[in-house]
């Protein structure tokens, strides 16, 4: 059975985190491990937070009428020890000003990928990012681990593989 409940901190285990026809102002934490469902929003607007997953093994998936609007932070940023079932990406993710869209760092293997068909957003930083203390980074297409079918506008690079440490990752639910 699902997690249904947004915004605030998980903490325990789950198959599946559903974000679903919402609209609120806050961020997705997860202090706990979610399965194969992964972390799903559908229809759904977040302003002022972002996503920090935690321990997941089956990914994160915004679907194409999502928006994400993390005003001082990245909106996602993957941190642990292993994270796995990719980010796939149809919606709109606008980042904090220093931030990035996307951030994986501090993650000894990521695996599934990132795709994006939809928007990533970083006016001063990196659309998406993958620093170089991630261990293994694989993905499930054809052309590796990044895909993007639809745009990244960013202040500094649209995707970067083996970045150093990021200009800011903020992840305030955290704090």
């Amino acid at each position: 059975m699902p997690f249904t409940s947004a915004p605030g901190t998980f903490h325990g285990v789950t198959s599946q985190w559903l974000i679903s026809h919402t609209t609120f102002s806050g961020s997705i934490v997860n202090a706990g491990t979610i399965g194969a469902g992964g972390i799903v929003v559908i229809s759904s607007t977040f302003t002022s937070g972002n996503i920090e997953p935690g321990t997941v093994l089956g990914g994160i998936h915004i679907d194409s009428s999502s928006k994400i609007f993390a005003s001082s932070s990245t909106v996602i940023a993957v941190e642990g020890s292993t994270f796995g079932g990719g980010i796939t990406n149809a919606g709109t993710l606008l980042a904090g000003p220093v931030n990035d869209g996307v951030h994986v760092l501090e993650v000894s293997t990521f695996s599934g990928g990132i795709t994006n068909s939809g928007q990533i957003m970083a006016s001063a930083g990196d659309g998406i990012a993958v620093n170089s203390s991630v261990g293994v980074f694989t993905g499930s297409g054809p052309a590796g681990g990044i895909a993007n079918s639809g745009t990244i506008a960013a202040g500094r690079d649209g995707i970067v593989v083996g970045a150093g440490p990021p200009a800011a990752v903020s992840c305030p639910a955290r704090r």
